[in-house]
């Protein structure tokens, strides 16, 4: 999710800079920086948009001010346009994409089975006890955690680059702002103990005003004639690399790693139980944590070529339709 929404944001910002302008109309590197750079924005929100839909809802619509002011001020309307309609275009194929495969596993393109298997799983106050009180909790912990977890100081350079006085690099905020907000309202903030889940994308696309603020905090020092302002960007990314390793990573990877071994054993048990007589029909049952039960019922592609076949294990008659649309199947319920 945060790496497409980074590639997003980046080629957006690409797409609408004047990098291009330089180059030999009709070459290769003009051609990229005219169509090259829309048509990769395009692609990641495309991919975006079937990854995690809430979060390319957001990311997309904090971006399209970036793109509206890039129309507003520059001097080649037409061609600004054409590379806004590209990104548009591609973003909705994403969304049509989307829709048929809603329309392929539940009948209904606008039905996500997210929901349909797991309907109080929704976002807002109300939702299972989330409050405002409890949603500023979750912004606040995660703000520290992800502090943390990724790059230290982002949220102080974020707040610097106000200082640049840049309109573009002001909107570029809004994505990450806009992910907080989003998360504000749901009434959870992950699964897994590994730093703040929902809260990571924004920290990834904050870090390109981010380094706004680092420029700005260079170009100050310069102005002031400190000697030490060309050493400030290479000795703070040192600092920081060296934090990031032996500070996050040596004590990370570890428990990371521990904590997918276990996952990976449940995993393994599925995808080979003993004495199962192939071919089999196996519903997964989990009376506890529904939303759990659809993390191990990914089937392949072509799914009738495999031994086990997984689902999920809905009402009697639910389940007597799908069995009767794989009479050579042995079924069996985990």
């Amino acid at each position: 999710t945060g790496l497409f929404a980074l590639m997003y944001v980046y080629f957006v910002i690409l797409s609408f800079s004047d990098h291009d302008k330089e180059q030999k109309p009709g070459s290769f590197r003009s051609f990229v920086g005219r169509l090259g750079y829309p048509l990769l924005a395009g692609l990641a929100i495309a991919f975006l948009v079937n990854i995690r839909p809430g979060d390319s809802v957001v990311v997309f619509t904090a971006m399209l001010s970036y793109m509206a002011y890039s129309l507003f001020k520059s001097k080649e309307k037409k061609e600004t346009a054409l590379k806004i309609a590209v990104i548009l275009f591609l973003c909705g194929c994403g969304v049509g994409l989307s829709m048929l495969v809603n329309y392929v596993q539940n009948g209904n393109p606008l039905e996500f089975s997210f929901y349909k298997y797991d309907p109080t799983e929704k976002w807002g106050f109300g939702s299972r006890g989330h409050s405002p009180e409890k949603g500023l909790w979750h912004v606040a912990f995660s703000f520290m955690r992800t502090s943390f977890w990724t790059v230290p100081f982002i949220g102080i350079f974020t707040f610097l680059s106000l200082f640049r006085k840049e309109v573009k690099t002001c909107l570029l905020i809004l994505p990450s702002l806009g992910l907080a907000f989003f998360y504000f309202g749901y009434y959870g903030m992950g699964i897994f103990e590994i730093g703040s889940r929902y809260f990571y994308s924004a920290f990834l696309l904050a870090l390109v005003p981010a380094a706004a603020g680092v420029i700005w905090i260079k170009t100050r020092w310069e102005k002031y004639g400190r000697a030490a302002a060309q050493a400030f960007i290479p000795v703070l990314m040192l600092f920081l690399a060296l934090f990031m390793v032996f500070g996050v990573y040596s004590k990370f990877l570890p428990y990371l790693h521990s904590t997918y071994m276990d996952a990976s054993k449940v995993l393994r048990w599925i995808i080979e139980p003993p004495e199962i007589q192939a071919p089999s029909l196996i519903f997964i049952r989990n009376a506890t944590k529904k939303s759990n039960a659809p993390m191990f019922t990914r089937n392949y592609f072509r799914y009738n070529e495999q031994k086990h076949l997984y689902a999920l294990y809905l009402m009697p008659e639910e389940n007597e339709e799908l069995m009767k649309l794989f009479p050579n199947r042995t079924p069996y319920i985990m």
